[in-house]
């Protein structure tokens, strides 16, 4: 599925300088960063990024903070920011520890300990079980490939920590993030075998190392890189080995498969330094340096990247494929199908549609339904006209997501060429947000604009007497007083922040050379420059990310609910789960072939489901509608165990693993067997691995279960006994 980048709008307040090698951290809804360097200096000022207000604030001004440094490490604990090492200079590196507390806003430090590691940075620290867990790091002569833990109770060091298994080689510029109870390392530099690019983890309780042999298209060696972490995705991001990367990679954490998420054009130079985060499902990266063409460039722009669900790109699909159709709307040139039940679940005023999209064009129209039905919106060949026209049918039919982006956009695209033009299209279509947009530009530059009245304005009497007034006013506050625009009106300004010319802005033109998923916005500050459009341009990601979208997730569950449009029945024993064709040929290979099919009469009801409870059907068709599966049970799980081969569901959303998962959490020995009799029935070998594994670590308890002692299962007692033999689970 296609996903995309966008560069973060509306940014307001102490907007941080160009930096790279500083530290980062999550709290709450806020991203905070401390330190770095940039082409003149070293930095120990703390900045705070309001995901909620999109605002930059400098924070404390306290006397005790740490020495200015870079390549230090953050984490947070028990509302303060820890801050450990790094390194300013050959002669200053550092192994002093300080927090900042998020509450009162003073930095404490350099707290007194003993033991503490050697002067080091570039190390990478995570927190587990109220320690601080430090991994590797240079101290100017060699890396390290040692732990260290720091307790935040007592302030006491120990290490290094005598670990099992094979470790790590030593390396610096590495990442580590922690993922169900581990930490997992991957990359770095090491002075002897170079740049790294391999996994491995680390387990807190036992202290063993394992290295872990991944597949599919990894990314290429490298240091310096970002790492962030989101349900069972490993995000890499950039980096450096004797070349700066802008390449975006995934890696499945409970497969271990690497996937290249295919970036068309770029957002950020290629770089290193930089951090990342992800928040709310956005993956957000902040800063960095590359020296391309012998130039040093360090950055302070903030990019986010969406990632989509697979239930949105199985509806997207679906819509493209136009099938089972069973309404069609004429375009001012062609026609264009869709289904009743969606454009009910998602738009507010689905009934106008055919009155609106008959005077648009097509391939406007077609974008605006991709959007309704998957929540994913493709340009492609979009004018500014076409903006405007795709602003004014989300403004008509409620579509409040979409119609935020549209405004944002025209925002990026407006310059002294064409204000007028969207100004008479918003007085033409009665579209007052959009004339106040446009105001708010006019007024902020005037002197580009220009004085002189555009001859248009005269076919509009009202309209060139605001417009007069509105050249002559000293703000856009002074004249919202006397024409009423007092930003009530779905506004997305805030009061501080002016609309500025962006460069190169006066030819601005969307591209027309591809399709991409969602066009990037410069970033609108209020006493800043504008980053470079030079930086912004358009992105197609053609890979699957499998994070669920809340929004379409919530709108599907709504009509899941909605029996009163409910056109097909499955039937299950004596019983019937009602059911909208569209979903399920969306979402089932298996059952779109039935309902497509001209052989087969399923125009009421499927063949009936056997081998299957009632409420597992109802499960699986929960998960088809909401692409979410917070709602699986242990009896769900194992019934559903197979279901995605066997309704040809999309692979990659891994319902198989999830199921397993879900086996996992609630395996007890009264149950082991029944797991490994499934295995062996739905022919699942990661299952019957769990299965097997527990058996054998749990066989002292086993053999006094009634279960294990009156089995006749000879397949059962084969496979265990076969484990034992070679020693295969040990």
């Amino acid at each position: 599925m296609k996903s995309c980048f966008a560069s973060l709008t509306n940014v307001s307040g102490d907007i941080p300088i160009e930096r790279a090698a500083h530290s980062v951290c999550i709290y709450e809804d806020k991203m905070y960063i401390f330190g770095g360097y940039n082409i003149s200096k070293y930095l120990n000022d703390i900045y705070s990024f309001s995901f909620t207000n999109k605002i930059w604030k400098k924070e404390s001004n306290s006397e005790n903070k740490p020495i200015e440094r870079r390549w230090s490490s953050s984490v947070l604990f028990n509302n303060k920011i820890w801050i450990f090492g790094g390194y300013q200079n050959i002669e200053q590196r550092f192994n002093d520890v300080y927090y900042f507390d998020l509450i009162n806003q003073e930095w404490t430090g350099p707290i007194q300990s003993e033991n503490a590691p050697s002067p080091r940075y570039s190390h990478t620290a995570v927190v587990y079980n109220n320690k601080m867990w430090v991994f590797g790091g240079f101290d100017g002569s060699v890396q390290s490939n040692s732990v260290y833990t720091f307790d935040f109770a007592t302030f006491n060091w120990e290490g290094p920590i005598k670990t099992v298994g094979q470790p790590p080689k030593p390396r610096a510029g590495h990442t580590t993030v922690i993922y169900k109870q581990k930490a997992y390392i991957f990359g770095g530099y090491n002075k002897l075998v170079s740049y790294l690019n391999d996994v491995y983890s680390f387990d807190f309780q036992s202290f063993e190392w394992t290295f872990h042999q991944t597949s599919g298209s990894q990314p290429s060696v490298r240091s310096l890189h970002s790492a962030s972490i989101f349900q069972h995705y490993l995000y890499i991001y950039g980096g450096y080995n004797q070349k700066w990367h802008d390449d975006l990679y995934c890696l499945n954490m409970e497969t271990f498969e690497w996937q290249q998420i295919k970036v068309i054009g770029r957002i950020l130079n290629a770089c290193y330094g930089h951090s990342s985060v992800i928040y709310q499902g956005n993956l957000y990266l902040f800063g960095g340096y590359s020296n391309k063409d012998d130039k040093r460039n360090f950055f302070n722009s903030l990019i986010s990247f969406r990632f989509h669900s697979i239930l949105a790109q199985d509806l997207r699909k679906f819509f493209k494929r136009q099938e089972l159709c069973d309404i069609v709307y004429k375009t001012k040139n062609g026609k264009l199908g869709a289904h009743q039940c969606i454009l009910q679940a998602r738009c507010g005023n689905w009934e106008m549609i055919s009155s609106l999209v008959s005077n648009q064009k097509y391939h406007v129209v077609k974008s605006l339904f991709e959007y309704i039905y998957s929540g994913i919106i493709s340009f492609k060949k979009f004018s500014i006209d076409d903006y405007l026209s795709l602003l004014f049918l989300c403004s008509e039919l409620n579509i409040s997501r979409l119609l935020k982006e549209c405004k944002r956009t025209i925002t990026c695209f407006m310059n002294p060429n064409n204000v007028v033009s969207m100004l008479l299209f918003a007085e033409n279509w009665s579209l007052k947000f959009l004339k106040e947009i446009c105001y708010r530009f006019i007024i902020t530059n005037k002197e580009s604009v220009g004085t002189n009245l555009d001859s248009r304005l005269t076919q509009y009497p009202e309209l060139m007497l605001e417009y007069i007034k509105l050249l002559s006013a000293p703000s856009f506050e002074d004249f919202a007083i006397q024409f009423h625009y007092s930003s009530e009106n779905d506004r997305e300004h805030d009061t501080n922040t002016n609309l500025v010319i962006h460069e190169n802005s006066q030819n601005s033109r969307i591209s027309n050379n591809g399709d991409y998923e969602m066009v990037l916005e410069p970033i609108l500050i209020s006493n800043e420059k504008s980053i470079s459009t030079k930086m912004l341009q358009y992105l197609d990601y053609s890979s699957v990310i499998d994070i669920e979208d809340t929004e379409l997730s919530r709108d599907y569950e709504k009509m899941l609910l909605n029996n009163k449009t409910k056109d097909f029945k499955i039937k299950v024993g004596d019983e019937y789960v009602l059911v909208h064709k569209a979903i399920l040929a969306a979402r089932s290979d298996l059952f779109r072939g039935m309902l497509i099919s001209v052989t087969n009469d399923f125009s009421n009801c499927a063949p009936e489901v056997s081998g299957r409870s009632f409420e597992s059907v109802q499960a699986l068709v929960k998960i088809m509608y909401t692409g979410s599966t917070s709602h699986i049970e242990y009896n769900t799980a194992i019934e559903l165990i197979n279901a995605s081969d066997y309704y040809g569901l999309n692979r990659e959303f891994q319902l198989d693993t999830k199921c397993i998962q879900v086996i996992a959490n609630n395996l007890h020995v009264g149950n082991a067997l029944h797991v490994l009799e499934k295995s062996l029935f739905f022919k699942v070998p990661s299952l019957k691995e769990l299965a097997l594994r527990f058996i054998i670590k749990n066989g002292h308890h086993l053999l006094e279960d009634p279960s294990f002692i009156e089995t006749e299962n000879y397949d059962i007692l084969k496979e265990i006994i076969h484990a034992l033999i070679t020693n295969v689970y040990f």
